[in-house]
C-alpha cells in the first residue's frame, strides 16, 4: 500500500510487501508504480510540485504511465519503456525514470537497465532505499556480463587492427584490439573490421547470448577494395 510523505507534492513513498505476483502495481494520488514482487520499500524524495505547471501534462504523464503500464502487463517490455520515457519528460516523477530501468530489466536489456538505474540513483542519490535500487543494479550488470558474447579475432598476418564498427545492442562501437585478440560485445547483430596497413576488410553477423564468434581474417597485403563479405 501507499503512504504519504511528509508533505504532499514533496515527498512520495511506495511501499511494497512480498507476494507470489511477478509484479504488481502501486498507486500514489492516482500515479501507478510497476515493481518487483519484494519485500521493500521504495522511498524517494521527489521535487516540489510546480504550481504553474500545465494541468494536461500532469494528466498526459499519466495517460502515458497507464500506456506503459498496459504494454508492461503484456511482455512487451521495450514499448513500456520507451512510454515511461515520455511520461517522464512530460512529468517528472521518480516513479517514472524508476520504471524505464525496471522495463529494461524485465526485457532482459541488461545494458539498458543499468544505464537507466544510474540515472535514477544519480538523480536520487539521497533516497533512503537507494540501496535497493542499487543492488538492482549491480545484478542488471553483473546479468550482462554473463551473458556477453565474445569475437576471437586472428588474421594472416598478425598484428591488425581490429575494430567494432558497431554493436546494436550495445556501446562498444570503437572499440579495438591488435590480432590476435578477443573482444567482448553484446548478444545481437555486430560488425567487425580488420585493418593492416592498406589492406582491411569487414565481417558482420548476429550473435547469440554468450556465443563466440571464432572470425579468421586473410589480408593480402596489397591495395584492395574493402572486403563486406
Amino acid at each position: 500500500e501507499c503512504h504519504a510523505g511528509a508533505q504532499a507534492g514533496r515527498a512520495q513513498r511506495w511501499a511494497l510487501a512480498a507476494g507470489a505476483a511477478a509484479r504488481n502495481t502501486l498507486r500514489h494520488s492516482g500515479w501507478g508504480f510497476v515493481v518487483s514482487a519484494l519485500a521493500v520499500a521504495l522511498i524517494v524524495q521527489a521535487p516540489a510540485v510546480d504550481a504553474a505547471a500545465p494541468a494536461q501534462d500532469h494528466a498526459e504523464a499519466i495517460r502515458l504511465f497507464e500506456e506503459g503500464e498496459a504494454q508492461f502487463r503484456a511482455g512487451r517490455f521495450d514499448a513500456a519503456a520507451g512510454l515511461f520515457k515520455r511520461a517522464f519528460e512530460t512529468w517528472e516523477d521518480p516513479a517514472y525514470l524508476y520504471n524505464i530501468a525496471y522495463a529494461f530489466e524485465k526485457g532482459e536489456r541488461w545494458r539498458l537497465a543499468v544505464q537507466w538505474y544510474d540515472r535514477f540513483l544519480a538523480r536520487y542519490a539521497d533516497s533512503p532505499n537507494a540501496s535497493d535500487v542499487r543492488a538492482r543494479r549491480d545484478a542488471a550488470a553483473e546479468s550482462r556480463e554473463a551473458t556477453r558474447a565474445s569475437v576471437y579475432i586472428t588474421s594472416e598476418p598478425a598484428g591488425a587492427r581490429a575494430t567494432v564498427l558497431s554493436n546494436e545492442a550495445s556501446d562498444e562501437s570503437g572499440a579495438s584490439c591488435v590480432t590476435p585478440c578477443l573482444l567482448k560485445v553484446d548478444p545481437g547483430p555486430v560488425a567487425i573490421r580488420v585493418e593492416l596497413g592498406q589492406a582491411h576488410a569487414e565481417r558482420s553477423r548476429s550473435l547469440a547470448p554468450a556465443e563466440r564468434w571464432d572470425l579468421d581474417v586473410p589480408l593480402p597485403m596489397r591495395d584492395t577494395p574493402v572486403d563486406r563479405t
